[in-house]
């Protein structure tokens, strides 16, 4: 693979698990040809303000925000249809993660279950396959 860079943005209300993720990220970018530049927000309408200003090739998205009761998929695809998802939730859920997928997420990552190479897997399956990205309307 080329070096190339993936420009991230985290939209997580827990600065733990921020933290956790920028570390694996970080980690990860040390052991690949590629670079990951991480953004975080702690917010949907942080994170939505920062899309709009551009440079995001992916967003990993909290599935439940204190800004955002319900889903933030929904609000956050209202906003931005074509930009690329990668759901994070809490909840382990067949029917969940079926529904969000069909909503447009590209990958649901269950936190606790989750490591640092399987959102790599995550990453890399949108950045070749870029093809997957479905606008939803």
């Amino acid at each position: 693979m080329n070096q190339q860079t993936v420009r991230v943005l985290l939209i997580e209300d827990c600065p733990d698990y921020a933290g956790v993720v920028h570390d694996w990220l970080s980690a990860l970018a040390d052991e690949e040809s590629a670079g990951f530049d991480l953004v975080w927000r702690q917010s949907l309408g942080e994170g939505l303000e920062r899309v709009r200003d551009g440079g995001i090739d992916l967003v990993l998205l909290d599935r439940g925000l204190p800004d955002c009761p319900g889903c933030s998929l929904a609000a956050f695809r209202a906003a931005f249809p074509a930009t690329p998802v990668i759901m994070l939730t809490g909840v382990e859920s067949e029917l969940d993660a079926t529904r969000l997928l069909e909503d447009g997420a590209v990958d649901y990552l269950v936190k606790h279950i989750c490591d640092a190479k399987t959102l790599r897997g995550a990453i890399w399956d949108f950045v070749e396959n870029p093809e997957r990205i479905r606008v939803v309307r």
